[in-house]
């Protein structure tokens, strides 16, 4: 009997025990704060877009930043920083750049959350545009052909080819925060970012032009 006594005892000190602890942990609260110290109103598809924030939380300490960009409703891509501490951080997100999407508009929301989870979010609107190269490179196993613009996203090289040239096609890096790309051949179409050979071919060798579209592809 003073045994069974001495476990229900022991229980009820253990559940006790276990309220306090779970009580010292209280979710939602803090105060976070976001200050958006860079311009990130305008980008082209395929920037890695940079951006400067300052965050902040007098009452708790914070987690972590979330940079998020939106086309429409759907999340095209995300980058997470580490808010150890109040202050400044700095950070890229990458613009998708897709097949047979004009120039319009997106959104970058930031979101910042503090060690109990409260969270502050701000959103921007971003002016999306196609860059505008102002060439292409027809890369070939034996050479390299440069593509001038004929129009809108269009290319070409007219060369003296072979009736059938493997090569895929490179753009150059256009504006401060943009980079190389590169257009190559993917489940038997062109695709982004691949530099697997694509299969021209023409009815006969001779001087023709090989075209491209870097919105149509």
């Amino acid at each position: 009997m003073k045994r069974y006594l001495i476990n229900i005892l022991l229980g009820t000190i253990a559940v006790v025990s276990s309220c306090k602890k779970d009580e010292k942990y209280v979710y939602q609260i803090g105060d976070p704060k976001i200050e958006l110290k860079s311009d990130v109103s305008a980008a082209h598809f395929g920037d890695s877009l940079e951006f400067d924030v300052r965050v902040s939380d007098s009452e708790v300490a914070l987690s972590t930043l979330k940079a998020q960009l939106y086309f429409t409703d759907d999340k095209v891509a995300e980058t997470t920083i580490r808010t150890k501490e109040n202050g400044d951080y700095s950070g890229k997100i990458y613009v998708p750049f897709l097949k047979d999407i004009p120039d319009g508009k997106a959104t970058i929301k930031f979101v910042l959350q503090n060690i109990s989870q409260k969270k502050a979010e701000q959103s921007f609107d971003i002016a999306l545009s196609r860059p505008d190269f102002p060439y292409l490179t027809l890369v070939t196993e034996s050479k390299s052909y440069r593509m001038e613009k004929t129009g809108r996203n269009q290319y070409a090289a007219k060369e003296n080819f072979s009736a059938e040239v493997k090569g895929y096609i490179q753009a150059p890096k256009v504006g401060e925060q943009g980079n190389v790309m590169s257009f190559g051949w993917v489940n038997n179409a062109v695709d982004f970012g691949s530099t697997a050979e694509i299969p021209f071919s023409n009815s006969t060798s001779g001087v023709y032009p090989i075209h491209f579209n870097t919105l149509t592809y």
